[in-house]
């Protein structure tokens, strides 16, 4: 590993463009796009046969409509054929759909006819659906009548230009309710968007026309393009995709600006100093400070690259992929522990030769949990199968934490979480005692409980009340275990070297999804940041996990990745 990794002059990541999963899914985002590109009509001949087509100017786009056409009806074959244009050129491309077809998409809920004067809504089965099924909706949609992931070539701001999604109908109320639904969708993701409906010409009777405005703040955009991958339109996913990670990469370097200004002025540094991390004057800093003071977004700074220039110097279009130079390699004194300098903030980037076994690099770059995915790791299907029950246990006064899930094979699922503010180790207990009467539970706690005496009576520990006063199993180590161990034996269980997963959460335990998700180190460190207070459900659910699922079978080194600018 030394070798390999002294070899490599680059991380790589790769676009991947993720297969719709389910039939539910498919049905979703084929409406949705025929609700947007599509047509379905009356053959001229007859009232009551249908036929339809969707359009698209890229064939790849609609060869993969057709694929998942197929798998829901099987009977069905057609092929993609160029698009003949009234003045008889060809213009892009076309898929014809068959009467059986068009009649089941109907009944789903797209809609009929011209749909500049047709009033249709968002589908029942979609405002019913999982959020896996709304996602498949907004990302079709958002492929087919979105506007394109773009730069703003203004040349003043570093966002991209504003995402718009917009439509035109006659009926002014039918239009204003069908883009008020797609807008309460997008805020259930918790992506920020705005309404606009205008007048916009008049002929024998009047349009008008529906945009749906993304909010252009760096964070919400991460969120929108973590949620649209725009399905059926590769080109724009693969611009959605590296927006994303540009984005990522501008609000981790707007986030180190803010937190160096802030904890330099709690440690009582000068400004000077300040400024000196960050490349600033002292003046620069002082504004910093104000800005945060008052509640003002901080930027990244004039240094940070414009997303033409981001992406010149990183962007392989042979393979789709995004390079992370390595700029500097050096070795820690006396230490067994690599260091690198690469040249931007961003992260889960691969070893140039692939190699990414979840106890390296990775594991040092913004992100704790790296290996979380909220498409891959957050399920709607996880449920308390019976049995018995595990918990995980953060002992702390100001915030007492548990996950609670069980095992299900060589996998954990995580389908109750507790939070108690302000607590103590018995009303802990007594919360898991009155949720699961009548269950074997066994308590995976914190290893400092067996001296910590939280809410004991004298000659009494956290342990002694789990075990003698509420009668659960507890299995703790003599020793806690390293913090990077406990990380990568979780990191491990959400995802292997392999890429196989064995750690999934429900969507409802809203804690344990944010803390893995949110949860970074201290700059230039290997330690978690505890001040975002995010660390206590980790710790909880990291104390099962290194007990019952542990890697750690021998030394395995590990990796340090510092990051410029």
């Amino acid at each position: 590993m030394k070798q390999e990794l002294h070899d490599c002059e680059h991380l790589y990541k790769h676009f991947v463009y993720y297969p719709i999963k389910s039939d539910e899914e498919a049905y979703a985002a084929i409406a949705a796009y025929c609700t947007a590109d599509g047509t379905i009509g009356y053959m001229s001949s007859s009232n009551e046969k249908l036929q339809g087509a969707f359009y698209s100017k890229y064939k790849q786009d609609l060869d993969e409509i057709n694929v998942y056409l197929y798998k829901l009806f099987p009977k069905y074959k057609q092929t993609v054929r160029l698009k003949k244009s009234t003045s008889g050129h060809d213009d892009g491309y076309q898929l014809q759909i068959s009467n059986s077809i068009c009649q089941d998409l109907l009944s789903y809920g797209v809609p009929i006819g011209r749909k500049v004067d047709t009033h249709f809504l968002v589908p029942e089965a979609v405002l019913k659906g999982s959020d896996a099924v709304v996602k498949s909706y907004l990302s079709a949609l958002w492929a087919a009548e979105g506007t394109t992931p773009t730069d703003d070539h203004s040349g003043k701001t570093r966002m991209p230009k504003r995402p718009v999604l917009s439509m035109c109908k006659t009926d002014e109320d039918s239009l204003r309710e069908y883009f008020v639904q797609l807008q309460d969708l997008s805020q259930k993701a918790g992506i920020e968007s705005t309404v606009t409906v205008n007048r916009v010409s008049s002929f024998d009777k009047p349009y008008y026309a529906a945009c749906l405005n993304i909010k252009t703040n760096a964070n919400n955009l991460v969120r929108f393009y973590e949620y649209t991958d725009y399905r059926f339109c590769q080109k724009k996913a693969l611009l959605g995709w590296t927006w994303l990670n540009y984005l990522n990469s501008y609000v981790y370097a707007s986030e180190y600006r803010y937190n160096t200004v802030l904890d330099g002025v709690r440690n009582g540094e000068t400004y000077t100093e300040i400024g000196s991390k960050l490349g600033l004057t002292r003046g620069g800093a002082s504004r910093i400070y104000s800005s945060i003071r008052k509640g003002k977004t901080v930027r990244a700074g004039k240094n940070f690259l414009f997303y033409p220039d981001w992406l010149k110097d990183r962007f392989d279009p042979t393979d789709n992929s995004l390079k992370l130079a390595v700029v500097q390699k050096f070795n820690l004194p006396g230490a067994d522990v690599f260091n690198i300098k690469v040249d931007s903030p961003d992260h889960s980037y691969l070893l140039a030769n692939g190699i990414n076994n979840f106890n390296s690099f990775e594991t040092m770059l913004g992100r704790v949990y790296y290996a979380f995915d909220r498409e891959e790791t957050i399920r709607e299907d996880i449920e308390d199968l019976g049995g018995d029950v595990w918990v995980g246990l953060d002992f702390n006064v100001g915030k007492m934490c548990a996950a609670i899930g069980n095992k299900v094979a060589d996998e954990f699922h995580v389908f109750d979480e507790i939070v108690i503010e302000d607590s103590n180790t018995r009303e802990m207990c007594q919360e898991i005692k009155d949720r699961y009467p009548n269950r074997k539970v066994t308590i995976f706690p914190d290893p400092s409980g067996k001296s910590r005496k939280s809410s004991a009576n004298i000659g009494q520990t956290d342990l002694t009340i789990i075990k003698e006063d509420f009668g659960f199993r507890c299995i703790s180590p003599a020793k806690a275990p390293p913090v990077v161990d406990r990380v990568n034996d979780v990191n491990s269980l959400l995802r292997n070297a392999n890429g196989v997963r064995k750690l999934f959460v429900h969507t409802s335990c809203q804690e344990v999804i944010k803390c893995l998700d949110g949860q970074t180190y201290k700059e230039d460190t290997n330690q978690p940041d505890k001040t975002q207070n995010l660390d206590h459900m980790c710790d909880a659910l990291g104390y099962l996990v290194t007990s019952q699922f542990s890697i750690r079978k021998r030394h395995v080194r590990e990796f340090t990745l510092h990051t410029i600018y």
